[in-house]
């Protein structure tokens, strides 16, 4: 390098090119240490900018301490280490002469600087190689073959790095050339072919090990969908699902299994990518919308959007959902299982709405099945407050355990300022002229409603009580 110019030249710039990755990792680092602890620690609020004489002494140390908290240090010095730039440094200042009589102590020096800064860089591949160990199996796989080829370049890299020390001869292992006795020479080729063969068992070993728990995983994911499967195929059949839907929610589930085989299949909704979600909504839930008298003849691009804003629920069996008398702020449509409305003498009286003396302890029912819906009423309070939102005309407590779908308020009212040109319904009505609409909240269907007298049983326990026939009069 000291005869030919360009060759140090490019020496020195091929090797500064591959420390940018390390100088780019450095600065992530250091910029999301720096964010985290400005992010704990208290601003002035009556300082607009961060300026050195405005910062306490206790902000520094909070600030120091959350960052080297933050800053994976081993991670950082490593980077350092590896980029810390001695090799190009001693080339530059001390080894333009090839002659001299310290010519070749100088050499050992640098070589010896070179060999040593590849041990962090060896160290940076065993921090990837652990992160990389939580990724899926095709990566690991890859990353293994990677370095068996990467170890193999190395080997060859050092005989080449080696030679240079014999100057006038190489090895001749593998050539018809007469062996030399050079020990040094000999131990090398030696030790390659142990660590030739001791990373070829290696690799073999890995791809034995992975290939093994790919199939036991396989095995796994596959009898956990064998045990669900029957019951996905019976809900998807009885909700109407066509044939692409269900191989497009299987695939998914399968998919979701593969990475994590602990997923929850209890709730599809949980395992499917946010586009296959919005076409099931759809599919699941437009029929429901359709039978809202309010939303019969509604615009199919806002019952579209509708669908798109409904979250999955679950409730459990004998939840109460909705109390009379309290404000409630979303819509509930029911995809599965039993819901029913109540309401006492007591508490019709104590709102005003009673039909029969206070003292009777009768109650009115009405049950809500798969398809119904409740608190339609707050389709009036769409672009209204969110402070003046409707009350419920009953209690509403789940009978079975219930799978539906609720619409929120807030939720309803960006639907309404987004497609407001095709929203009918007038929101300049008085509020005594909204609350007249409230005896609205119950079924949504046009089924009748179910009387049902409960005699001497107190309100506390009315949520426990079983709908049978011998209970009724």
């Amino acid at each position: 390098m000291g005869i030919d110019k360009q060759v140090r030249t490019a020496a020195l710039v091929f090797r500064s090119v591959t420390d940018i990755t390390f100088l780019v990792h450095i600065i992530y680092q250091l910029r999301e240490a720096i964010k985290f602890a400005a992010s704990k620690v208290p601003r002035d609020t009556n300082s607009k900018n961060w300026e050195c004489e405005s910062v306490s002494r206790a902000q520094m140390i909070k600030f120091a301490t959350e960052f080297s908290r933050k800053l994976s240090w081993r991670s950082f010095l490593t980077d350092v280490f590896a980029i810390f730039p001695m090799p190009q440094l001693l080339i530059l200042g001390f080894f333009f002469e090839m002659g001299g009589s310290n010519y070749l102590e100088r050499r050992k020096i640098l070589s010896g600087f070179v060999l040593i800064q590849y041990v962090p860089r060896i160290y940076r591949i065993y921090l990837s190689y652990t992160v990389v160990t939580h990724s899926v199996l095709w990566v690991k796989g890859a990353f293994n073959f990677f370095l068996y080829i990467l170890a193999s370049h190395v080997l060859g890299a050092f005989w080449y790095f080696f030679s240079i020390f014999r100057e006038t001869s190489c090895c001749n292992f593998g050539t018809s050339l007469e062996t030399s006795t050079y020990l040094w020479e000999n131990s090398f080729a030696i030790l390659i072919s142990i660590i030739g063969l001791l990373l070829f068992l290696y690799l073999i070993g890995n791809v034995q090990l992975y290939m093994a728990r790919a199939t036991t995983r396989a095995e796994e994911v596959g009898e956990k969908i064998q045990t669900k499967k029957n019951d996905i195929e019976k809900w998807m059949e009885k909700n109407g699902l066509q044939d692409d839907m269900k191989e497009e929610i299987m695939k998914n589930i399968k998919q979701k299994l593969e990475e994590d085989i602990n997923a929850d299949l209890e709730n599809l909704f949980s395992v499917l990518p946010w586009y296959t979600k919005k076409a099931l909504k759809r599919v699941l839930c437009m029929s429901t919308l359709r039978k809202v008298p309010m939303l019969s003849q509604m615009d199919e691009k806002v019952l579209k959007m509708m669908c798109d804003y409904l979250k999955p629920v679950n409730y459990p069996e004998n939840t109460l959902v909705f109390q009379m008398g309290e404000p409630f702020d979303r819509m509930v449509f029911i995809t599965e299982g039993l819901m029913w409305t109540y309401t006492t003498a007591t508490e019709r009286s104590h709102y005003g709405k009673a039909t029969e003396p206070a003292t009777s302890p009768s109650m009115d029912t009405n049950f809500l099945k798969t398809g119904d819906s409740y608190g339609h009423a707050l389709l009036q309070f769409g672009s209204s407050s969110l402070a003046a939102l409707p009350t419920s005309n009953a209690n509403v407590r789940c009978h079975t355990k219930v799978e539906a779908f609720v619409l929120m308020a807030k939720d309803l009212k960006n639907i309404v300022t987004k497609c407001e040109h095709l929203w009918p319904f007038d929101y300049n009505a008085s509020k005594d002229e909204a609350a007249d609409h409230v005896p609205l909240l119950g079924s949504l269907s046009n089924k009748k409603s179910q009387r049902s007298v409960y005699q001497h049983r107190p309100l506390a326990t009315v949520g426990d009580a079983k709908l049978k026939p011998e209970n009724r009069p």
